[in-house]
């Protein structure tokens, strides 16, 4: 059941719209889902050009689409389309997750929490911690809104640009006391000072994707020595180790690589369409496959 070669008029319909939308892994993870759980539904691609967004979202509506991922150029682009939003998905102002309204579609964001749910499977409770989080683009803003949702009590942002670290810690004091909040400068993102006062740092820039073993790392954790070890993540998943991940290893630091907020925002979305618990295990495995391959 929801294998491609068993498809009937029963199927029921997911899948994922982007430009271009062809490198995705969320077909291999949902279909590896949909067949351990012997569901019968179907995960596909679907390329929609960007001149086309509205008429393509209105279409898969009315073609009965059970629900739809959205990746890149959409997920901004997407939100004047839908019937409404999530709370989450309002605040950061992005959307990810569509599931079906009366009329149309609402939107929701699901990456901040699955990388707070990739936390939490790793052992990590945000509640009360300190996080140093790098970037402010959209994913940055996903993750902000969801570790300060999760309780943690410091968020300082770097940024390369400082004005966009400004518009996103102002549009965060919108909902969370100021005192919460704080920026540094890009420069100052390697200083050990600064670092032994973080539990968790946090790269959700796209420096090191694709990056070659060797290659340097977005933050310099040599001069780590006291007796604080926060946790190092990285939301980049190409490579599986990216070079911050490689030195944090080198330096006795825990570590959470990307793979595991894809993992879990595609989980989220897995249950909310389908209502079940989702088979987790094989999901993370066919996307590991797929990315080793």
């Amino acid at each position: 059941m929801g294998d491609l070669m068993f498809i009937s008029g029963r199927t029921r319909v997911a899948g994922i719209i982007g430009h271009p939308v062809a490198h995705s892994l969320s077909p291999t993870m949902h279909n590896a889902g949909f067949r351990a759980a012997n569901l019968d539904w179907v995960y596909v691609p679907f390329p929609v050009e960007p001149d086309y967004l509205g008429q393509a979202l209105s279409g898969l509506f009315h073609a009965g689409v059970a629900g739809l991922n959205v990746t890149v150029p959409f997920k901004v682009a997407v939100i004047e389309h839908l019937e409404g939003l999530t709370t989450e998905a309002m605040r950061i102002g992005a959307v990810n997750l569509l599931t079906r309204g009366r009329s149309g579609w609402i939107g929701d964001n699901t990456d901040g929490r699955g990388f707070v749910q990739a936390l939490q499977e790793a052992g990590f409770v945000p509640e009360g911690k300190s996080v140093l989080l790098l970037g402010a683009g959209g994913a940055a803003r996903a993750v902000a809104h969801s570790l300060l949702l999760a309780g943690v009590t410091e968020l300082t942002i770097a940024n390369r640009t400082p004005e966009r670290a400004e518009n996103l810690l102002g549009e965060l004091a919108e909902y969370y006391e100021e005192g919460m909040l704080d920026r540094v400068d890009w420069a100052a993102r390697s200083n050990p000072a600064l670092l032994e006062g973080f539990d968790l740092i946090v790269n959700a820039t796209s420096e090191g994707m694709g990056a070659a073993h060797g290659q340097a790392s977005v933050v310099d954790l040599a001069g780590l020595a006291g007796e604080n070890k926060p946790l190092v993540a990285d939301i980049v998943y190409v490579p599986l180790e990216t070079p911050l991940i490689q030195m944090a290893k080198r330096q006795g630091l825990p570590t959470l690589t990307g793979e595991k907020m894809l993992l879990y925002q595609g989980v989220i979305s897995w249950e909310t369409w389908t209502g079940r618990p989702a088979p987790v295990v094989e999901m993370l495995n066919a996307m590991l496959t797929a990315l080793r391959a």
